[in-house]
């Protein structure tokens, strides 16, 4: 844990001031789940709030944005086996970058595309040199996403020529792969989605592109006339796609169960921005038991056998929760009726 605002948190569909110089800290610090201990770690060389964070197996690395006056924009990295920081000779090119997904060399940052022209960008952790992305096929796309394959990015986006305001009907991704070894980065096209999708959320699992699509059909109202399509998988040898099976549960049965991030595979499962734990079996997917307190913790990480959860907002908003929780699945293939 690092840095980030002090500041309460703010309520859904509130407007609220940004944190002040005050509520901007440089601390942190790291939780051994075997021991279950915390260290401190040394103070960050300047605020890093709203940054993306992530992981490349061995160094932590932030791209910093800039925040008002109190906060200059910067690339750091954390290496926590030598409990040392190092800032990168270069900030991020743009200022809305987003992603982060790392694939053995450099991460890979975008944009949403809706209002101007961007760019997405390529980041070397070691040199610390930023690349521009070229070729991309669809050009201004908004929902715009990468995928780490294992030897390849899946792309995909939502054209902005058709944007469909219908909430009930939700519009086709455009989809394509981006190989950064090849020529200096090779595109080539892949069918568009043919199963509709209301989370821009995707994840690599069990060589399927898939996106859980739950969050909104659990929470829904009983008219399954209104209800938006519940998400699929592209499979990349066959190139086909299909529907992943809708939790049955209902919005009744989300009450109470933990809400969590995005966090991806977990096992045999994936698990969005839902409590909902998502298979291709109908059969094994299930919900998230409670986590206590925490309505909406802000970190989710699966560990390879546990799940932990921290933090996040109190139930009146008026301050930030300093409490984790820990829960073991049973195994995938394992159906349960609870």
């Amino acid at each position: 844990m690092v840095g980030g605002s002090t500041q309460p948190p703010c309520p859904p569909a509130a407007d609220c001031i940004g944190p002040t110089a005050e509520q901007l800290p440089v601390d942190g610090a790291a939780y051994n789940p075997n021991t279950d201990h915390w260290r401190m770690l040394p103070d960050a060389p300047q605020t890093t709030a709203s940054s993306v964070a992530t992981w490349t197996g061995d160094e932590l690395v932030l791209v910093v944005p800039e925040l008002y006056e109190h906060q200059s924009a910067a690339t750091l990295t954390f290496d926590p086996a030598v409990n040392r920081w190092r800032a990168l000779p270069n900030p991020p090119p743009e200022p809305y970058l987003t992603g982060g997904v790392w694939d053995g060399k450099e991460i890979l940052y975008w944009q949403s595309e809706e209002s101007s022209k961007r760019h997405d960008w390529s980041l070397n952790p070691v040199s610390g040199v930023w690349t521009k992305l070229t070729g991309d096929p669809f050009h201004s796309t908004f929902d715009r996403s990468y995928t780490w394959a294992g030897d390849r990015f899946i792309f995909t986006g939502l054209l902005t020529s058709g944007i469909n305001n219908d909430e009930s009907v939700q519009d086709v991704y455009q989809v394509a792969e981006y190989r950064p070894d090849k020529n200096g980065g090779a595109w080539r096209s892949l069918p568009p989605s043919t199963v509709g999708f209301w989370d821009p959320v995707w994840f690599w699992h069990d060589g399927a592109l898939i996106n859980p699509g739950q969050e909104s059909i659990a929470r829904s109202s009983e008219n399954k006339t209104t209800l938006p399509p519940p998400g699929g998988q592209y499979d990349l040898s066959s190139r086909e796609w299909s529907a992943i099976p809708q939790y049955e549960g209902g919005a009744n049965s989300v009450t109470g169960a933990c809400d969590l991030p995005p966090i991806g595979s977990i096992g045999g499962w994936v698990l969005g921005s839902a409590p909902i734990l998502v298979s291709v079996e109908p059969a094994a997917t299930r919900l998230v038991p409670p986590c206590g307190d925490l309505a909406e913790p802000d970190v989710g990480v699966w560990t390879g056998q546990e799940l932990l959860v921290w933090g996040g907002p109190s139930t009146d908003y008026r301050s930030n929760l300093n409490v984790g929780f820990v829960w073991t699945p049973p195994r995938a293939d394992v159906p349960s009726q609870n």
